[in-house]
């Protein structure tokens, strides 16, 4: 049975095991080593949506100007659905911390609209 920790930075991810941590740091490894790999783009950013790390997505996919990316390959719209899934969670987000009077999140860099 894998432990249980918690990976992220407020409260805004998912606690994941650690086959889940392992899993994660393999992608972000292989996306690092090529950041300009829109299938590893998508791999990865799955798997932090999966985790709640929505602003994690959303800074890695303008720090390596995946809004750039050749709508060539495959997994083009594949990683740009994983990029708006994130910014529509955040959205929520701000939303939701807005309603309950607690703080809000906002997103700062360029706008996706």
């Amino acid at each position: 049975m894998a432990t249980q920790r918690n990976f992220s930075s407020g409260n805004l991810a998912n606690q994941m095991s650690l086959d889940q941590a392992e899993k994660l740091h393999e992608y972000q490894e292989r996306y690092e080593n090529n950041p300009q790999s829109i299938e590893f783009a998508y791999t990865l950013y799955r798997e932090l949506n999966k985790h709640g790390m929505y602003l994690t997505v959303i800074r890695l996919y303008y720090k390596y100007d995946m809004d750039r990316a050749s709508t060539s390959n495959k997994y083009t719209e594949l990683m740009k659905s994983q990029f708006e899934y994130a910014k529509d969670h955040i959205e929520q987000l701000k939303v939701t911390q807005g309603a309950d009077g607690g703080d809000t999140y906002e997103m700062s860099g360029r706008s996706g609209a």
